[in-house]
């Protein structure tokens, strides 16, 4: 379970700090990034850099690199070309808490992130799950599972772990990955407000039929293209949700995703 959580952490970190690099291509001068932003790239970015300059000093790195690197960072918001530093969210404590996520997401201009992230896993097939309720419960199972050598984690609460996770990473993913388009090329619609991005998003689906593959879209029930493999059918998907900046999400045979695509920030 501690592994399994690690993972997720990893995966929502490391999926910041890739849309902050596109970010910092943003046609826009850093003052007229979102509040919550800036705020995230400068304040956050330093409280974080001293946390991590800590942990680093304790496994014997050199804190002071560290540190100068993200204060270079920081110093870009100001003059010369933006570099937003990695540190800006969720890097300010052992874990990402699920106030670091809703954060992470008001950041990006989303509103209402756990409904929305919701919405998106509802329609990968992972059902209609509230998931600030599921992830503070994952976090309690990894902290007992971590500090409790006779914790009782069931075989049950893994699946349910997988499945929940899952809804929150592909979720977290798409919509991020959405607003981070839009904030790169100045998009008012965001830049104006806190914006719900979930409905906006289409997603094309590919799933095994006998031995084929076929792709079809969301709320259609006639196959856009069948592939002879699995292999065809990523490229064809993949080709086409690039010219329509849309989603792809691989279902197995009982419809649940196993592996998903965003055109928008790849």
């Amino acid at each position: 379970m501690v592994v399994a959580f690690t993972s997720l952490e990893d995966f929502i970190r490391n999926r910041t700090v890739e849309l902050f690099k596109i970010i910092s291509r943003t046609v826009l001068p850093f003052s007229q990034l979102p509040k919550e932003l800036k705020e995230a790239a400068t304040i956050g970015a330093a409280r974080s850099a001293v946390y991590q300059a800590g942990l680093a000093n304790r496994a014997g790195k050199d804190p002071i690199a560290l540190v100068q690197s993200a204060a270079r960072s920081v110093g870009s918001t100001l003059s010369g070309a933006l570099e937003i530093c990695e540190y800006s969210l969720a890097y300010s404590g052992p874990n990402v808490t699920s106030a670091d996520l809703s954060s992470a997401l008001g950041a990006f201009q989303i509103s209402d992130p756990w409904n929305e992230m919701s919405s998106i896993a509802s329609r990968c097939g992972l059902g209609s799950l509230p998931l600030k309720q599921a992830y503070e419960t994952m976090q309690l199972n990894r902290n007992r599972a971590a500090h409790d050598v006779n914790a009782n984690i069931q075989p049950g609460d893994f699946y349910s772990f997988v499945q929940e996770a899952k809804s929150i990473a592909i979720g977290f993913d798409l919509l991020t990955s959405r607003a981070a388009r839009l904030l790169t090329e100045g998009d008012k619609s965001v830049l104006n407000g806190k914006k719900k991005l979930s409905s906006s998003i289409a997603i094309r689906y590919i799933q095994p039929r006998g031995t084929k593959y076929v792709e079809h879209i969301e709320n259609r029930t006639r196959a856009v293209k069948v592939a002879k493999d699995r292999e065809e059918a990523w490229r064809l998907a993949v080709g086409n949700a690039r010219r329509k900046r849309d989603a792809v999400v691989e279902l197995n045979s009982r419809g649940v995703p196993i592996e998903w695509y965003t055109s928008e920030a790849p």
